[in-house]
């Protein structure tokens, strides 16, 4: 419970901001739904600091409006900035974009995964504090952190919506780049190169217990999709934190960083839709989107030790513990965790497998 509040109220100030990130020339990002809301501001940034940077994702046209406003706010970066079209509800695409990037390129240094989808269905959070207002809050704070789809969409190929964007469609573009992410390690310093996940408070509030997932009765091995749609979102953020630990155990000799963060409780053109009370609780604990940049950028930019891969960046750029349960999911069944993590990045490995 003290975590969870730690992350709405009470929250130190940022270490990394634009006014003191480190020079990122000769160095290339990729951030996924890098031209809209948080993703943008996290751009800013890096294009000020004078980063290659590409902008990832499905609307050219908002694209290069966001990159002709990175060239007008700052014209004497030493920055470039680019397009990526991907859709990762489509698997088979990203091959296709993946290609696209390696055909300019021939480093890349940071892949912050920032583009998430929700279901439009209210998520429910699991009763962590006694008073109807507390769980409402919760609720409302985490159905306003990312764009939602309509309920019961499915992605191209037939998975959930959720568990297939945030979860397949990142972990296969990770893999798809991991080539060029573990070349790149190479010549720099150990976890200077990185691959950052988008996780949320939901890990905490919304998650199954024990262990962050819960898998199909008929089916040990693979994710419980027919759970209520509340808590579908938190078991794909869930799943995020899973491949952030599984994957930075993979990728540790190599030296590759990764991350998973939560980057906080931000206000976005989605309470608009909201009633003036609604509004009003919100702002209790709602904060501008450029202070969930810079958890983005705490994970992307300060310098942290290859011991603490796989670890959680809470706002505003900060490592915390989850919920422990969840942080016994993380772990391997060998090492007295619970194994979760290991049985769904297993899962994923088997469905993303043919697209490679």
């Amino acid at each position: 419970m003290g975590n969870t509040f730690s992350q709405f109220y009470f929250i130190p100030a940022p270490t990394v901001t634009e006014n003191n990130c480190p020079d990122q020339a000769g160095r290339v990002h990729l951030v996924t739904g890098g031209y809209g809301g948080v993703g943008f501001e996290l751009c800013k940034i890096l294009y000020q600091h004078n980063a290659t940077l590409y902008l990832a994702g499905r609307s050219n046209s908002k694209a290069q409006t966001a990159i002709q406003s990175l060239r007008r706010l700052y014209p004497k970066s030493r920055g470039r900035a680019e397009f990526l079209e991907l859709d990762l509800s489509d698997l088979p695409t990203l091959k296709r974009a993946v290609a696209q990037f390696l055909s300019k390129e021939d480093k890349l240094h940071v892949l912050t995964l920032n583009a998430g989808v929700r279901n439009a269905h209210p998520l429910r959070p699991k009763p962590l504090l006694s008073g109807a207002c507390i769980s409402l809050l919760i609720s409302m704070v985490i159905n306003h952190q990312v764009m939602n789809t309509p309920k019961g969409t499915q992605t191209a190929q037939g998975h959930e919506m959720q568990i297939g964007t945030n979860c397949l469609g990142s972990h296969l573009l990770y893999l798809l780049l991991r080539p060029i992410l573990l070349a790149t390690a190479q010549n720099v310093p150990p976890g200077s190169v990185r691959v950052t996940w988008a996780g949320s408070i939901a890990i905490d509030v919304g998650s199954h217990k024990p262990g962050g997932m819960k898998f199909s009765p008929t089916d040990s091995t693979t994710p419980d999709t027919s759970i209520h749609p509340q808590n579908l979102y938190a078991a794909s953020k869930a799943g995020n934190l899973f491949l952030a630990a599984v994957n930075g155990r993979r990728d540790a000799r190599a030296s590759v960083l990764h991350l998973c963060w939560n980057p906080g409780n931000l206000r976005t053109d989605l309470i608009r839709h909201n009633s003036k009370l609604q509004n009003l609780m919100l702002e209790m604990v709602m904060n501008p989107p450029v202070m969930g940049a810079y958890t983005e950028l705490f994970a992307a930019v300060r310098e942290i030790s290859m011991a603490e891969t796989g670890s959680y960046i809470a706002p505003w750029g900060r490592k915390l513990s989850v919920r422990p349960d969840v942080e016994a999911g993380c772990r391997p069944e060998i090492e007295g965790g619970l194994g979760s993590a290991d049985k769904f990045v297993a899962w994923c490995d088997r469905l993303v497998a043919e697209y490679v």
